[in-house]
């Protein structure tokens, strides 16, 4: 049989480890969080990546036609 010092610290360790998982809980909470801002960050940084990409290709392109232009006034 089990004595009640051992009941009483088994009712000490079960208390402890709740306390600590609620510990645990809190930290992995803290870090989703951290992860989660991190993401949108990294998505703000994508697509603002894809929005200068775009403009580039569309200011090489303008600049391709404008120099086209300038070499078939140049002809004339």
């Amino acid at each position: 049989m089990t004595s009640s010092a051992e009941l009483d610290q088994l009712r000490v360790l079960l208390l402890q480890q709740d306390s600590n998982a609620v510990v645990i809980r809190r930290e992995l909470e803290d870090v989703r969080k951290t992860l989660m801002e991190f993401q949108r960050g990294f998505n703000d940084e994508r697509d603002e990546r894809r929005q200068l990409e775009q403009w580039i290709e569309y200011l090489d392109h303008e600049l391709e036609v404008h120099q086209k232009s300038l070499k078939n006034d140049h002809r004339r």
